[in-house]
Order: C-alpha cells, then sequence, then structure tokens
C-alpha cells in the first residue's frame, strides 16, 4: 500500500502562526531601521550645510548675507522674512545677489535645493551677535541658547516644529545639528 505523507491542518496552522508573529516582530524593526536612516541622512546634509556656511565665511571674511542682518540672531526660515533659498544659493554659487561674486560652490545642491529626507527645507539659524551662541528664540526644540555659530535642524517626519515651546509635541521627531536627536 502506497501512503502519500502530506502536512495536516494543525501543522499548516501552526506554520502559518510562526510566520505571522516572525513578520509581527520584525516589522517595528524595519520602521526603526528606516527612520534612523533617514535621521542620518539629515544629520549629514545639516553638517555639509554647516561646512559649507564655515567654507563660505573663511573664503570671504563674513557670513552669507546682508549686512543688515548683523545685529541679532537671525532663523532664515522665518515666516517674517524667508532667507532660505537666499542662502542656499549663495552657498550653490548660483546666486545673482552678490553675496557670493566669485561664484564658488560651497555647497552641492540638487536642482538648485536641499530638502531633508521627508522633503522639507532644513531650518537654519546663525549667531549673528557674534557672542559664540545662538539665541533660543530662533531655535526651535530648545529652550536654552545654544553654544554654537550656526544651528541646522529638521522639523522630522510631521514636518512640524514650534519655536515658542522647546518640549512641544511638534519638536519631538527634530533632528539637530547640536545634540543627539
Amino acid at each position: 500500500m502506497n501512503k502519500k505523507k502530506s502536512f495536516t491542518m494543525l501543522e499548516l496552522i501552526i506554520v502559518i502562526g510562526v510566520i505571522a508573529i516572525l513578520v509581527g516582530l520584525s516589522v517595528p524593526a524595519f520602521i526603526k531601521a528606516r527612520v534612523e536612516g533617514k535621521n542620518t541622512v539629515a544629520k549629514a546634509s545639516m553638517n555639509q550645510i554647516i561646512l559649507g556656511i564655515t567654507s563660505y565665511e573663511a573664503q570671504y571674511g563674513f557670513l552669507p548675507f546682508y549686512p543688515t542682518y548683523n545685529t541679532e540672531d537671525i532663523w532664515v526660515n522665518s515666516p517674517v522674512d524667508d532667507l532660505y533659498d537666499n542662502l542656499m544659493q549663495t552657498l550653490d554659487g548660483s546666486t545673482t545677489n552678490g553675496l557670493n561674486p566669485r561664484g564658488l560652490s560651497f555647497l552641492e545642491l540638487t536642482n538648485g535645493d536641499l530638502k531633508d529626507p521627508w522633503g522639507n527645507d532644513y531650518q537654519v539659524s546663525f549667531d549673528m551677535k557674534n557672542d559664540n551662541k545662538v539665541d533660543a528664540s530662533v531655535v526651535a526644540g530648545t529652550s536654552v541658547d545654544l553654544s554654537v555659530d550656526i544651528a541646522v535642524w529638521s522639523k522630522g517626519n510631521d514636518g512640524k516644529h514650534d519655536i515658542a515651546v522647546s518640549d512641544a509635541e511638534e519638536n519631538l521627531d527634530n533632528v539637530n545639528s547640536w545634540g543627539n536627536k
């Protein structure tokens, strides 16, 4: 007599259950790895921005802004006076505003722009008072002045930040250049 070997219904259910458990355990790890990867890309781009700005300053002897902005620390993405595109074009060497007369490239842009991994502009603030700190009033996610000349941050996955309240929910996923986040 020839008897066929096959899986029983119970064995199939057990195998499917084990697979479902493994998938359930691995999905959060994949999501976390993806977020950490985007955070790493954002940090690298922030370092490029800071390097571009410091290289510009070393070349020309001043920060890439008109002299009228030199009395108070500034946030270049401020809704009042959005200077981000001007900054990026100056660092790229593609500007016609006279701030990069030699047309040197201090930062490589893709299609004339630099976005964070979530598609938003990076946020940039400068110490324009020359007191070796960026005032907390022009930086989201901190309630203390930063001991840096340039602060760069990303609004993170939610694309939001609160510049007035440092521990606001909107700042929880921000990625910044001055800390471990």
